[in-house]
């Protein structure tokens, strides 16, 4: 996996910061899926070093970081994924982390893993002494974001499974979706392939309903987060 370069497509910390207004340089941050610390590199000393944590399944991305951030912590978690980490085990218990973090981020991560690995990790994220916590997701319901990554398929692959056709559809509440070819519809546990692109959609009314959580939008109609209150 090659290290993409840092620029404003890499930049979540605006979004970190409207969902965490409270945040202050003293706080504890778990950024879950943080590769090699790019909400550390654009928060300007926002988030110290000393107080950050980042787990991700790309070893290159977390060996680069302990490199540029020598007092971070950075976890390599070599769990198994579809898009990113083919070699990990699928099986693989959760790192050993300190338990006292007081906000839980993570970005574009529940967006390539399924249902299931979706509530385990959210599950385990309860362990944690924390303030709140903020997950994004994919919402099968907006027709722009859908259409922009159908549409990038077509232009990666040269075709895509029409994905379009399922935002109307009031019975599909997850929709996992493997390269530009394979579509997989309301399964908690999606089948274990191999792929170079793997996105998964909800419908958000149905997930706030099932896990009885609120979704935040920080951006309108871009990526809603879950938001959790902690213990």
């Amino acid at each position: 996996m090659s290290l993409h370069p840092r620029n404003n497509n890499t930049n979540r910390f605006h979004l970190f910061e409207q969902l965490f207004p409270n945040f202050t340089v003293s706080d504890k941050l778990l950024d879950f899926g943080g590769n090699r610390g790019n909400l550390l590199y654009f928060s300007n000393g926002k988030i110290t070093q000393q107080n950050y944590t980042s787990v991700d399944v790309s070893l290159e991305s977390i060996e680069q970081g302990k490199e540029e951030f020598p007092d971070a912590n950075f976890i390599y978690y070599d769990r198994w994924s579809s898009m990113y980490n083919h070699s990990g085990n699928s099986n693989l218990n959760f790192p050993y982390i300190s338990k006292k973090q007081d906000y839980i981020f993570s970005f574009s991560v529940f967006t390539h893993t399924d249902y299931n690995e979706l509530t385990q990790t959210l599950n385990w994220f309860e362990d944690f002494d924390y303030k709140s916590s903020a997950h994004s997701l994919l919402d099968i319901r907006c027709r722009d974001t859908v259409k922009w990554f159908y549409e990038k398929r077509c232009n990666d692959y040269g075709y895509c499974e029409d994905i379009l056709s399922l935002v109307d559809n009031p019975e599909v509440n997850i929709v996992y979706l493997y390269d530009n070819h394979t579509v997989v519809i309301n399964k908690e546990q999606a089948p274990k392939i191999n792929s170079d692109h793997f996105l998964t959609f909800y419908d958000i009314d149905w997930i706030k309903k099932k896990l009885n959580i609120s979704v935040e939008r920080p951006v309108p109609d871009l990526h809603p987060f879950i938001i959790k209150k902690g213990n």
